[in-house]
């Protein structure tokens, strides 16, 4: 990330007959972040560039003001420190700047323009540091989602039968883009899944993600050339869906369950801003999905309709009469 607040300092000119100019201030790093990570160090009045170092070398920055930067006499001038960070840059790394020692302050009194006895206050000693930064990459939690379907029976020969609802949700650092998946298969009629189901499929919303996969024994894997994106601190639920075979093994209790086994193992994503691959301690969660039967025929549920014509008694000749309504119901095959 780029331009990052890392805290202010404060400078007070203790005379109260002569205003002090600031004309340089060098910055040390005391945090875990490698200096390669850190660049672009910044002193700001406000909006204002004052100064800037490229880079840390050794651990430290030089910013020469220009100009020199007035605090008047007996008053105060608070200067803010920015720098970018690499996103490169590990997870929970820190990020410190400050003043190491009173010598890393160049400042000279505007009568005397002599050099100055820079210290700190009497609350504070040497080294003055600014605020820790911890740099955090993206994290992704994952669930069943709200399209998740509740177990089904799927006749033989059917296709794209949604299988499983998969709910990705994004952290507050930053979004994911999620660029494999694998998913398993448990077939608990006869363990057999690239027979009983092929065409697995991944939808968002009425949209394909990535290409069509099939059970190699009990496992698929999807590489997304175009990621799956979630932004952050939002969620995004993905469809599975397989066609069922034409012989596949019809179940008396229950059949295939397609799910993510381990969300550790099984999704390889990347912070959208970091660009660092997310580590297991990142990613959790424990989607479930749910097993559907696989049934040879659907069904057909005839129930007497709501308005059907109660009994009456009816003229000879007429014509036109409504006797009775039915509500016809197929099956979820």
């Amino acid at each position: 990330s780029t331009d990052n607040n890392l805290g202010t300092l404060t400078f007070t000119a203790t005379s109260a007959t002569e205003n002090i100019y600031l004309d340089a201030v060098t910055l040390t790093s005391s945090g875990s972040a490698p200096d390669a990570n850190i660049t672009n160090i910044t002193i700001k009045d406000g909006a204002t560039v004052l100064g800037s170092a490229s880079s840390l070398s050794s651990r430290k920055a030089i910013i020469n003001l220009n100009p020199d930067v007035k605090v008047v006499a007996s008053g105060t001038k608070t200067l803010t420190v920015y720098a970018d960070v690499s996103s490169s840059t590990e997870d929970a790394r820190t990020v410190i700047l400050g003043v190491n020692k009173k010598t890393d302050i160049t400042a000279y009194g505007e009568a005397s323009a002599g050099d100055i006895t820079v210290d700190t206050n009497s609350s504070l000693t040497f080294p003055v540091n600014l605020g820790t930064s911890t740099t955090n990459i993206g994290s992704l939690t994952v669930a069943d989602g709200a399209n998740n379907p509740s177990a089904l029976n799927y006749v033989k020969g059917t296709t794209d039968r949604t299988y499983e609802g998969i709910k990705f949700t994004a952290g507050s650092d930053e979004g994911i883009k999620i660029t494999e998946l694998t998913l398993t298969c448990v077939d608990g009629a006869t363990g057999d899944c690239n027979v009983d189901l092929n065409s697995i499929k991944l939808f968002d919303g009425a949209t394909q993600v990535g290409s069509t996969g099939s059970f190699s024994g009990d496992t698929t894997t999807f590489y997304l050339n175009t990621p799956i994106e979630v932004a952050k601190g939002a969620f995004k639920e993905i469809l599975v869906k397989a066609s069922v075979s034409i012989g596949a093994t019809t179940n008396a209790v229950t059949g295939p369950l397609v799910k993510i086994n381990n969300v550790d193992t099984d999704i390889t994503a990347y912070g959208l801003a970091s660009g660092i691959e997310l580590a297991d301690v990142d990613v959790s969660g424990t989607p479930t999905g749910n097993a559907h039967t696989i049934a040879a025929k659907g069904t057909l549920v005839v129930s007497l309709a709501t308005g059907s014509t109660a009994a009456a008694t009816i003229s000879p000749g007429i014509t036109g009469v409504t006797f009775t309504k039915f509500d016809l119901t197929a099956g979820s095959g």
